[in-house]
């Protein structure tokens, strides 16, 4: 080996101290972490063992127990999760999912649990395996089978591997169940539309096979009408949208050209599949789809002449269509769109929020709202509107409210304010004088349903001090500010006295006190006087 290339061996294995303290300090933070991670789990699953409700209460809307987790966990009060969401600075939602998680680990998975506990295996990965059981509905008993295998693997292989594991012996604990899972999987049907991003929305789902291939075929018929600056699949998407406008009364489709045998391609036809879909009048009157094989007969054809019947098809096509989706009288369906007036001025560097939907740039709305009816409702100030004696909030003030207030304004909400119930700070009294004005927008915001009864039967305390900000108390002892900008920690509650963490500690530990100062020149001069 040469002399240069000897000393750069040497040179990179060796690791500077700056580089070796930091590296211990990340060994050191990761290891606090993942004591962190446990303790936080043993404390959520003791919170749902400690946590208690007073059964001699019943009223509308009282705190009651509730099934969190999977079969053969506790049940507990649903309350709790409201006093979780807020310490752990997540909703209520998001907390169920936690005291689910926790109680799932601990009473389905005691392996688990205890090699977790050990720090053999991460939280994370506990919490996925004990989810994956859930998500398959397998029992109690058949989790056993699945912790087994999961324990001794854990022991012996990385996760990856035992993620991909998981699955078969899920299968494996409960075939039974895994054979109507996989029917009831096999005949479900949905569609789903994804929220906005990037000014476009995911589309997802599962349809019949006929339903399917018409689609297809729909699409393609659609898009060979099209302008051809686009790509093909491009075409397709927008016939998607030039569907649901026609069925909504809002666009006519274009004329479908070339249907009889032979015609362009259509969907997959496109891509190297020549068998078009022909409209074919049946005795009823309309028109119905079906494949053609590739010599140009439609199903049961004879070989009559196709010729001539373009047409014919296309008008009844047109009648089949009207007949499939109904009437094409407009319908309506609200878009609630917010826009600040620095987005009105520049759209091209604004952002506009679709509640419900996601946001988009400004300049983009053209295209969502083309040939909309689109309403302006300038924002209202709360402060002008006059109160009311009245229990119902009038539109006008809801709509002020809910501008304020965007969402929901317990400590950590996500509801939005729309889909919220305006709630009364101050409960309204239902005997209180005339004129007493205790509906108004200093004295309401928006709560959801079950933050309305943590609010009115959890012994939650809740004050407005000024319009739209929230101070509340939790049961035990903590304290946040809410605002439309979010939630603030305020105070902690004090430690409880008594307590092993914080009793003092006996006499016999306490540090000596320090000698008092002596100048040792003192002592120079004493010996030197003498």
């Amino acid at each position: 080996m040469s002399s240069n290339k000897a000393r750069a061996a040497a040179v990179g294995g060796v690791i500077s101290a700056a580089a070796a303290d930091n590296l211990a300090a990340l060994d050191h933070a990761t290891a606090q972490l993942e004591s962190a991670e446990v303790a936080q789990l043993i404390c959520l699953a003791n919170a749902c063992d400690l946590h208690r409700i007073d059964a001699a209460v019943i009223v509308d809307g009282c705190e009651r127990l509730v099934s969190l987790g999977g079969d053969g966990t506790p049940q507990v009060g649903e309350f709790l999760a409201a006093e979780i969401g807020a310490m752990l600075r997540i909703g209520p939602g998001a907390a169920k999912r936690r005291l689910a998680q926790a109680l799932n680990l601990s009473h389905r998975h005691p392996q688990l649990w205890d090699l977790t506990m050990r720090g053999l295996v991460r939280v994370w990965q506990a919490v996925w395996v004990a989810d994956a059981c859930v998500e398959a509905g397998i029992s109690q008993q058949a989790c056993a089978v699945v912790d087994g295998h999961c324990a001794v693997a854990l022991a012996m292989q990385p996760f990856g591997r035992v993620r991909d594991q998981l699955a078969g012996w899920i299968l494996l604990a409960d075939t039974e169940l895994a054979h109507e899972r996989a029917e009831r999987t096999a005949g479900w049907r949905g569609v789903r539309v994804e929220p906005i991003r990037e000014g476009a929305t995911a589309l997802s789902g599962k349809l019949d096979a006929r339903d399917g291939v018409d689609l297809d075929d729909a699409l393609g018929q659609l898009a060979q009408q099209l302008p051809t600056d686009l790509d093909f699949q491009h075409r397709r998407a927008l016939s998607l949208g030039m569907l649901a406008r026609h069925a909504l009364g809002q666009d006519e489709l274009p004329d479908v050209a070339s249907l009889a045998p032979g015609g362009p391609g259509t969907g997959r036809g496109a891509g190297g599949n020549d068998d078009p879909t022909v409209f074919v009048v049946d005795a009823a009157g309309f028109a119905a789809p079906r494949r053609t094989p590739a010599d140009g007969r439609a199903d049961g054809d004879t070989g009559a002449d196709a010729a001539g019947l373009d047409e014919s098809v296309t008008d009844a096509a047109a009648g089949w269509f009207t007949q499939l989706i109904g009437a094409t009288k407009p319908r309506t369906r609200e878009l609630v769109i917010h826009l600040d007036a620095d987005a009105l001025r520049h759209p091209e560097r604004g952002v506009a929020t679709v509640e419900g939907w996601g946001v988009l740039l400004a300049d983009q709305l053209g295209g969502l709202l083309k040939d909309a009816t689109v309403i302006c409702r300038p924002v209202i100030d709360p402060g002008r509107l006059p109160a009311t004696d009245a229990y119902g909030v009038p539109e006008r003030m809801r709509h002020a409210v809910e501008v304020r207030n965007p969402v929901e304004v317990f400590p950590w909400g996500t509801a939005r304010a729309r889909a919220c119930q305006l709630d009364h700070t101050v409960p309204f009294d239902h005997d209180a004088p005339s004129g007493a004005g205790q509906t108004r927008p200093d004295n309401l915001g928006p709560l959801g349903a079950f933050t309305h009864r943590v609010k009115t039967h959890g012994g939650w305390r809740v004050e407005q001090p000024m319009p739209g900000v929230f101070c509340w108390e939790s049961p035990a002892g903590f304290r946040y500010l809410v605002t439309p900008t979010g939630t603030t920690l305020v105070r902690r509650p004090p430690p409880r006295t008594g307590e092993w963490w914080t009793v003092e500690p006996p006499g016999w530990l306490d540090e000596p006190d320090p000698p008092e100062h002596c100048d040792p020149r003192d002592d120079t001069r004493a010996l030197t006087a003498v």
